[in-house]
């Protein structure tokens, strides 16, 4: 920790930012007033008000909603639920609808890509409806594909995505019946964690850091899904960590570099508060994790 960087990171002006450095890096307690104060305010803040301000109030967003596109109602939900919203009518309205849509993988009558499916079932799972009856199809649906060893075969590739191995993982860390999708997240897991990344070649982009991500990844998220599944003292996590600790900068902050286009929470090539609170959350966690000498 480089001095002033709490600080930085604790301003008001990000209270979602706030509330993971209070509770993730700093432990303080739920009921901590700083913490409650930091939850309370993340409502009303300049960027979860911008996502709501467009919503219809039929629940979808710009136009209604289809398999690709962070602007529309499923990436809208991703990104209040990394931005810590609570579940209100609006968030309800939103699940519902795309609920109401086809989301579960199918080449017809529509084509439903995995990812899009695992994004769907992070934040359904992130807003209540892990368990709800009609979600049952989607752990399905991710159980049968991830158990075998063609899982993150891309429709759209020849090769393996592990952008896709990513996207299951964090829908995985989220199911409410843990032994259900057990196997199929250790697969992917370690699909994941045997990859030989080629970060000096065609996999350069991997070390991009970026926040929010829709299809695509990077090295950070990758590694937070994967001790979000359990996996932060592994020691192939471990090493691959390395690689994050090397970006942070003189001050000790890290840049954004990366993220989708179509929503920019923070300006690319700038000190970010999300990439710093989110390096410096994983890790602790893999300081944390790693085996007593």
């Amino acid at each position: 920790m480089k001095p002033g960087l709490v600080d930085w990171l604790l301003e008001p002006e990000d209270a979602s930012v706030r509330y993971i450095v209070l509770t993730d890096i700093l432990d303080r307690a739920s009921d901590d007033p700083e913490v409650i104060e930091a939850q309370r305010t993340i409502l009303g803040s300049q960027a979860v008000q911008a996502i709501f301000s467009r919503q219809d109030p039929a629940g979808w967003w710009d136009t209604p909603e289809r398999a690709t596109g962070i602007k529309r109602a499923s990436g809208q939900l991703l990104i209040l639920s990394r931005l810590g919203v609570q579940v209100d009518e609006r968030v309800r309205r939103g699940c519902e609808f795309v609920l109401s849509k086809p989301w579960l993988p199918a080449r017809r009558p529509v084509c439903i890509v995995p990812c899009y499916t695992a994004n769907c079932l992070r934040f359904l799972a992130r807003f209540g409806y892990g368990d709800d009856p009609r979600v049952e199809a989607g752990w399905a649906a991710m159980v049968e594909r991830f158990s075998h060893g063609d899982g993150l075969k891309c429709w759209y590739q020849k090769h393996p995505c592990h952008w896709l191995a990513v996207k299951a993982l964090w829908a995985f860390a989220g199911c409410p019946d843990p032994e259900r999708i057990a196997p199929a997240m250790a697969r992917t897991a370690e699909a994941l964690l045997e990859h030989r990344f080629d970060f000096a070649g065609d996999e350069a982009r991997w070390l991009r850091f970026g926040f929010p991500w829709y299809f695509q990844s990077d090295l950070l998220d990758a590694l937070e899904a994967l001790a979000a599944c359990g996996y932060a003292a592994d020691a192939r996590l471990q090493a691959l960590a390395e690689q994050v600790r090397c970006k942070q900068g003189q001050d000790g902050r890290w840049l954004l570099e990366g993220g989708s286009t179509a929503m920019r929470v923070e300006r690319r090539g700038h000190p970010s508060k999300w990439i710093t609170a989110r390096a410096l959350r994983l890790l602790k966690h893999v300081d944390e994790a790693k085996p007593t000498q």
